[in-house]
């Protein structure tokens, strides 16, 4: 049986085991990780021989040899925890959707060009394509569609119900057409950026100037709703907010290196609620690392950042740590 080359990485990923097989994630870019995600997910058995063969090709040494070793879809969950980018979560609801994610063949465009082809639109078709997304992209499609219009696609966002798949299929066929995009799967009605967790969610994922211009004029429109989003909201500068526990929480799910980054340029809250919340041996440690850094990259700050608020969100939604927003505390659900 011949492997082709994705099998072979799939293969290599599952002889591994998830923790070494996350780290190795880290080597690949975005796309390269999705598709090597979807690969292991329907290799669900690797047969000893044909791992040993593989990992004789790649010169490498397996760490345990099994009569088999198990994929599929547990085994990815695994696989991406153990990933440092935030795309894992994403990619796993793309795996467990079966793929029927409306307007998918989307993501193969620029922002931009998605922007231009939107034109013109009526808010509501602009709402569905943004609320179909992953946060992020949806986050650089508000970047760049017409700011006149950005807050009426926010407000519908945020109201915004699952549509009918027939209604789905008709604006993919009519966008699609104009992108000269290839046939993608129209079919299921998922819709996770919809409502108004799916606009916090695309709201953190954004430039800070642009969350607050969508949240200012959404308060024009609707202040309840814009308050509603804001509560579901976290930055990284929020860390504030947290009680003692809960960031302690948070600095677990954090290494030394991204805090330090995190830290460049911070304000003296947030540095000394990180700092107090640390042991003398940790603090220390990160005072050097901060020292050693030199100057950062913006970009690599904000990164650094949304990772921590990231593991907040994430932390909340499992309702380990209260998220306080605005005087009151409440669970994330």
């Amino acid at each position: 049986m011949e492997l082709r080359p994705e099998q072979k990485a799939a293969a290599l990923i599952i002889g591994v085991g998830s923790e070494l097989g996350g780290q190795l994630l880290d080597y690949l870019d975005e796309e390269e990780v999705e598709r090597l995600a979807a690969e292991v997910a329907r290799l669900e058995r690797v047969d000893s021989q044909i791992l040993d063969r593989v990992v004789s090709e790649v010169k490498t040494e397996a760490a345990e040899s099994a009569a088999s070793a198990v994929g599929g879809l547990d085994y990815v969950r695994r696989l991406l925890s153990g990933w440092k980018s935030g795309k894992g979560s994403e990619i796993l609801a793309d795996l467990e959707s079966d793929g029927r994610v409306p307007f998918r063949f989307m993501r193969e465009f620029p922002p931009n060009t998605i922007a231009r082809v939107l034109e013109g639109e009526h808010p509501q078709l602009v709402a569905l394509v943004v609320a179909s997304q992953s946060p992020s992209f949806a986050a650089q499609i508000m970047g760049a569609i017409d700011e006149e219009v950005r807050a009426e696609v926010a407000l519908r966002v945020a109201r915004m119900r699952i549509p009918s798949s027939w209604a789905i299929e008709q604006a993919e066929e009519v966008l699609r057409t104009r992108l000269s995009a290839p046939s993608a799967s129209a079919g299921g009605t998922q819709n996770r950026g919809a409502g108004v967790r799916g606009l916090a969610k695309v709201l953190n994922n954004a430039e800070p100037s642009l969350e607050h211009a969508v949240l200012e004029a959404l308060g024009r429109h609707d202040p309840a709703l814009a308050e509603q989003v804001r509560s579901l909201m976290f930055v990284f500068e929020d860390l504030v907010t947290l009680d003692d526990r809960a960031v302690q929480r948070v600095l677990g799910e954090a290494d030394t290196t991204t805090l330090a980054v995190a830290l460049k340029g911070a304000s003296e809250d947030v540095s000394r609620v990180i700092m107090r919340n640390m042991s003398q041996r940790a603090r220390e440690r990160l005072e050097e690392e901060i020292d050693l850094l030199g100057p950062v990259p913006k970009k690599d700050v904000d990164a650094a950042r949304e990772k921590i608020s990231a593991a907040v969100l994430r932390l909340g939604d499992a309702g380990e740590i209260m998220l306080k927003r605005g005087g009151d505390a409440e669970l994330v659900a």
